[in-house]
């Protein structure tokens, strides 16, 4: 892949302007239903390169919110703030925990309209080849907001947005937002300034790209049917190997420990119930040949 940072270095101008506002004040703010935020990113990720982000806060619904579009542009940089303005290692790393946090947050709340995640797996599979990048300013609190893209046409050239929307669900769809479209010259003013950010921040594409993972992985029906046991048993997502609790207890306590773990749980809870006749059924039967042995 050709180093894009190399070619956004002198953008080039167009008095092209988008279409939905008249006037020399190019305004996107939310306010109109058909048009936001999330409805001009779509439009330019068709038409762009690269993206360069800047926000003071992320969230994976904002990506999400964009579907398949952002897929269509071959380099995004996002630079975060990380709401922590000492410059101390252990100061970075409470703010890395917070962006982790924060993003641990935005995923559950994700499950709650998109139970499978769909879309996830792709901006992971992004962030592992380099089409995503992800870096944290902690050299001051930073809270810009700014999306610079840039046209594949050199007709086109580059345009950005700049205003109050963090990439967020909310920020690109919901709140009341006042972004003002910069054109010409400028851009390349504004591109001077995020380079110089972008190249004093930390790159946590990694620590991002671990979170997202630990959402994705593929389980199987047995890795999840544990999962669930231990949360109910042991309050607590990971135990002891089963295979030896067995050994050590033997199927049949074992199974009446289940039970009595479970026999306030399975109250009311159909998949709970289905998940214990699928333990019983396949795991117990199958362990019951190797713990005589």
């Amino acid at each position: 892949m050709s180093n894009p940072s190399s070619q956004r270095r002198s953008p080039a101008t167009s008095s092209i302007k988008p279409a939905g506002r008249g006037g020399d004040l190019f305004i996107v703010d939310n306010s109109d239903t058909d048009w936001k935020v999330r409805s001009y990113l779509s439009a330019w990720c068709e038409l762009s390169s690269a993206i360069d982000i800047a926000t003071g806060y992320f969230e994976i619904s904002a990506l999400l919110g964009l579907q398949e579009k952002w897929q269509t542009v071959d380099h995004i940089r996002i630079l975060m703030g990380d709401e922590v303005s000492s410059r101390t290692k252990r100061a970075f790393a409470r703010g890395l925990e917070r962006i982790q946090g924060q993003l641990e947050q935005s995923l559950e709340g994700e499950k709650v309209r998109n139970d499978f995640l769909e879309g996830v797996p792709a901006i992971v599979e992004a962030i592992r080849s380099g089409k995503i990048e992800c870096r944290v300013y902690s050299r001051d609190k930073f809270h810009a907001k700014a999306y610079i893209t840039h046209g594949r046409l050199a007709v086109l050239g580059s345009y950005a947005l700049v205003g109050s929307s963090n990439f967020t669900y909310p920020g690109l769809v919901d709140n009341v937002e006042l972004n003002v479209q910069i054109r010409g010259a400028e851009v390349g003013i504004l591109q001077e300034w995020y380079e110089r950010h972008w190249d004093e921040a930390e790159d946590v594409t990694p620590d991002i790209l671990r979170t997202l993972e630990r959402h994705t992985d593929p389980r199987t029906p047995f890795e999840i049917w544990f999962k669930a046991l231990y949360e109910v048993l042991l309050g607590a997502s990971d135990g002891p190997r089963f295979g030896g609790l067995i050994a050590l207890y033997g199927v049949e306590e074992t199974v009446a420990l289940i039970e009595r773990g479970l026999a306030g749980a399975l109250a009311g809870s159909l998949p709970l119930v289905i998940l214990y006749a699928f333990f019983v059924e396949h795991y117990v039967s199958a362990m019951t040949g190797a713990v005589k042995e």
